[in-house]
């Protein structure tokens, strides 16, 4: 393992133990949390499942944790099932790259 990625990844595990806004979530979290905010559109849990890797009724119970933080949104007047992400879930994925960059 590169000596970037361990640092990363030890970085990343320190953020998840310790940031209240992270906390009780993990790494696919954090990815599909990353892959929303990057969306010029609203996202679909069938494209968070193939972008992370994992099948939709796992898209969906991970986004339901994400919207109990307040980090994604599923607006009642768009299309259903499409995601955004809150001005939270922004400000937490600007600072989870901050923190992974640094």
């Amino acid at each position: 393992m590169s000596t970037t990625l361990s640092r990363q990844l030890k970085a990343l595990s320190h953020l998840l133990a310790t940031d209240p806004d992270v906390s009780q979530l993990n790494q696919g979290h954090l990815l599909a949390l990353a892959f929303v905010c990057a969306a010029e559109e609203p996202v679909s849990l069938q494209q968070i499942a193939t972008e992370v890797c994992i099948t939709p009724s796992a898209a969906s119970r991970m986004i339901v944790k994400l919207e109990e933080k307040g980090l994604v949104d599923r607006p009642a007047h768009r299309r259903p099932g499409l995601l955004t992400p809150t001005a939270k879930g922004r400000e937490v994925n600007d600072r989870v790259q901050f923190f992974l960059a640094s």
